[in-house]
């Protein structure tokens, strides 16, 4: 509605509409602001800007969604995890992309606030190198606690993610009785091939425009 009233050139109904959503998404600040101020002189630039308003109330309600559906299990509230959420964006992933994640992660109510950060790390992961949704992903990865074994020879039968050594580690970690390390182990053995993948894109792509 608003992007509309923007582009149409109804200011009058586009500030007062801006105001109440930014009430509502604690974002008042912003729209007052020089710059939020400065927006409001073109109507493009206003409909990017509301864009991303109510792309970052959607982000939140999922995030209130999932805390909800868990009973809190979690630990925190929907703004802890939307700062938690901005340091894991990077040049393959992109900020809307780790929230939509971090939300289905925190969804499956298979982890904690101190287990939040790795899962999806690990649900990008899988998603980008195997061609899943990070739904999907989510829901994989809060089965691996039912049988960390049986979970690991699935994926590495289809998908040869983990070194010998990896797999090594993961199952001494199962029979020291240890499945909360063992679980750590396999998360952030996918992030980490995940990130080796990426670096090597990046290098490559490097020395083609170079």
């Amino acid at each position: 509605m608003l992007a509309h009233e923007a582009s149409q050139g109804n200011w009058t109904r586009f500030a007062g509409s801006m105001g109440v959503l930014a009430e509502r998404t604690d974002a008042l600040s912003m729209v007052l602001s020089p710059v939020g101020l400065g927006f409001g002189a073109a109507a493009a630039a206003a409909a990017f800007f509301v864009t991303q308003i109510v792309k970052g109330y959607e982000q939140v309600e999922a995030f209130n969604h999932a805390l909800s559906s868990t009973n809190g299990y979690i630990g925190l509230s929907a703004g802890q995890m939307a700062e938690m959420s901005n340091g894991l964006q990077s040049s393959t992933a992109h900020l809307s992309d780790v929230r939509e994640a971090m939300a289905q992660v925190a969804a499956t109510g298979a982890f904690t606030a101190d287990e939040l950060q790795l899962a999806t790390r690990a649900a990008l992961a899988m998603s980008s190198d195997i061609g899943i949704g990070t739904d999907k992903a989510a829901e994989s990865l809060a089965r691996i606690q039912e049988n960390v074994l049986e979970w690991v020879t699935k994926y590495q039968t289809a998908h040869h993610a983990f070194t010998a050594a990896q797999v090594e580690e993961i199952d001494n970690f199962v029979k020291q009785g240890n499945e909360a390390a063992a679980v750590k182990a396999i998360m952030l053995d996918l992030s980490n091939v995940h990130q080796r993948i990426a670096d090597d894109a990046d290098k490559h792509m490097g020395s083609v425009l170079s």
